[in-house]
């Protein structure tokens, strides 16, 4: 009888071991209990940051994001605690799959939009660069050559000053090149061996408020304009887009090629 009992006991205990068995095994990717609380607490918490008030602006909603994640920066380096720096990481997630988000649909729009993407105008790749460049060029040569038709120099020098020296190979092949007429004016006095027609008129200097050199000032005879082009030492091709930028900027609105 005690025997039975006993088997009847066994049998009962092994039914409810399977169910349980199979309960637990069926489940056990989920991990401890302890942790899977754990886990839905932090999730918890990182819904609650991403959950923002609907009513809020985008600025609304990106500064205050940018404020929990300061606050969750702050707390886990007083507390280096797993589950702090985790709230801090999954914040930063958050705003950087936004990020990531916002650099995608830019590049989309950029490809599907030329008309924004300025790199159409203004390319940044080598080969495209330099096709803008000579194109650069080629439009100053054809301002340059319609100023010089209008227009003269005045170049304002110092014989002591050796920017200015190195200066006057430049501005007279400048004007060799585009057939420009150049008065030289010495402010010190003084006329340089390279430059014979030199002015020395102190007086329209200091009437320009000339207050450095080498200078070069673009003049209109016909309407007695004379605006400041270029000051200190510049190269060729530097002198070129200055003088042309304000042959542009005096003649806007008349026959100025834009």
């Amino acid at each position: 009888m005690k025997r039975q009992v006993l088997v009847l006991i066994v049998l009962i205990c092994s039914v409810f071991v399977d169910v349980n068995a199979e309960s637990f095994f069926s489940h056990k990717y989920e991990g401890w209990h302890w942790y899977e609380a754990k886990k839905r607490e932090l999730q918890e918490k990182a819904n609650e940051v991403s959950n923002v008030k609907s009513s809020s602006s985008p600025t609304e909603q990106i500064k205050e994001m940018r404020e929990v994640q300061e606050k969750l920066l702050h707390k886990a380096l007083v507390d280096p605690s797993e589950a702090n720096i985790v709230e801090y990481l999954r914040i930063q997630k958050l705003i950087l799959d936004s990020s990531y988000r916002f650099t995608q649909g830019y590049r989309r729009v950029m490809q599907t939009h030329p008309e924004l993407n300025e790199t159409t105008k203004y390319p940044i790749t080598q080969i495209g660069s330099q096709i803008y460049q000579k194109q650069k060029k080629e439009k100053h040569k054809r301002i340059l050559q319609q100023a010089s038709k209008t227009h003269g120099l005045f170049y304002f020098y110092k014989t002591s000053c050796p920017h200015c020296e190195q200066f006057i190979p430049v501005i007279k092949m400048f004007a060799e090149k585009y057939r420009f007429e150049i008065i030289p004016v010495s402010i010190d006095g003084k006329k340089h061996e390279l430059l014979p027609k030199t002015q020395n008129n102190q007086v329209l200097a200091a009437k320009l408020n000339v207050a450095a050199v080498p200078a070069v000032y673009l003049v209109e005879p016909k309407t007695n304009s004379i605006i400041p082009a270029s000051f200190g030492y510049t190269a060729l091709d530097g002198l070129e887009e200055k003088v042309s930028f304000i042959y542009q900027e005096m003649t806007r609105g008349r026959n100025a090629e834009e």
